[in-house]
């Protein structure tokens, strides 16, 4: 079954926030990551809950509010949230403080908003809203796996209205765990031409309104999620693509553009560098990590892409890999892959 998004909105290292499509200047990385540019929160958030919130839930409210905005709902019916790391920052403040204090008695603020469903559950108490409220924290499939459960509930009741989106936040320490592992390389403007191991961190939010009816409003859909892990060799990856476009009735060579996760580190996109010139030779492709990094849910940034490609018939040339025709898209492949283990399919098409 698909599902119609009709608002949508995105906070990103470019200026995407309640911005037109496509932005025109590009931000490069800022040593080892692409920092997410943050608009103004006083429009969507109170003063004394800004300075209490982390970076992650305040991106995750913002996005939710507009996306509301956009979609003219005003009370979703559910909130579905993905994110791979939560309030990461408040979790490094506990533990300092429980360090610091030697075990003793510590205030429980940090370990109370440290907590995964910290962003689901402050998009309800500041809504008001009474509905179902769900975290998904799957690794790199987990705003995949938050997608499944509202395609699940719009497949019983197609009239609901669904907020689900996915954030996630760099903080200092993370950036430093990452460099430490030997994950990281410093930002480079030749993506697909750098051979050296190691990515770009990113972060942001995307939240999407989601519902089982079409309606004027709706701008594009998502026909389908797929998901797999640990593919041994690029065939299991044509294999798993193969199934996943019979499934849906539809065949490779009718895909008008296909979205490629790439992360820029040579060793982790080997096997997708081999699918994409073979299987996917003859099919249009374009790039996103290039613009947003690699994050836990970078995929909810590609929707959000593949999106506003869809409705504006626009696809800005530092995406391409290879030259595009403007409007040619009227479905879109996007195939994600997470440090080469947790892999994903979305097909999006136009409405």
């Amino acid at each position: 079954m698909s599902i119609y998004i009709s608002g949508s909105c995105c906070i990103s290292p470019q200026l995407t926030f309640n911005q037109n499509w496509p932005p025109t200047e590009i931000n490069q990385a800022h040593e080892f990551h692409l920092p997410a540019i943050e608009p103004q929160y006083a429009a969507y958030i109170p003063p004394l809950l800004i300075r209490r919130m982390k970076k992650v839930i305040k991106m995750s409210v913002a996005c939710a509010f507009e996306t509301l905005k956009t979609s003219q709902i005003e009370m979703p019916d559910a909130i579905i949230v993905a994110t791979g790391m939560g309030c990461f920052d408040d979790s490094c403040r506990f533990l300092e403080q429980l360090i610091d204090n030697e075990g003793g008695l510590l205030p429980p603020t940090n370990f109370i908003q440290s907590t995964h469903n910290s962003i689901s559950s402050q998009i309800a108490l500041m809504r008001q809203c009474h509905g179902y409220n769900m975290t998904y924290v799957h690794k790199g499939i987990s705003f995949e796996s938050a997608l499944t459960d509202a395609m699940l509930m719009l497949s019983e009741n197609p009239e609901l209205n669904i907020l689900t989106g996915g954030a996630d936040e760099n903080t200092v320490v993370y950036t430093e765990l990452l460099t430490h592992a030997g994950y990281l390389k410093e930002g480079t403007r030749h993506f697909l031409e750098d051979e050296h191991q190691g990515y770009i961190q990113g972060e942001g939010s995307a939240f999407f309104m989601v519902t089982g009816a079409d309606h004027e409003s709706c701008f594009a859909k998502i026909d389908d999620v797929g998901t797999f892990s640990f593919p041994e060799s690029e065939h299991e990856i044509i294999k798993n693509a193969q199934l996943f476009l019979q499934k849906n009735k539809i065949s490779i060579e009718n895909i008008d553009l296909c979205m490629l996760g790439f992360s820029g580190d040579a060793i982790l996109d080997f096997k997708l560098k081999q699918v994409s010139s073979s299987y996917l030779k003859s099919v249009p492709k374009i790039i996103y990590k290039n613009i947003c990094g690699e994050y836990f849910t970078a995929s909810s940034f590609a929707l959000w892409v593949a999106s506003q490609i869809l409705k504006t018939k626009q696809i800005p040339s530092y995406l391409c890999i290879e030259e595009q025709k403007s409007g040619s898209a009227r479905n879109i492949l996007i195939i994600n892959h997470y440090r080469d283990s947790n892999y994903s399919f979305l097909l999006v098409s136009s409405c």
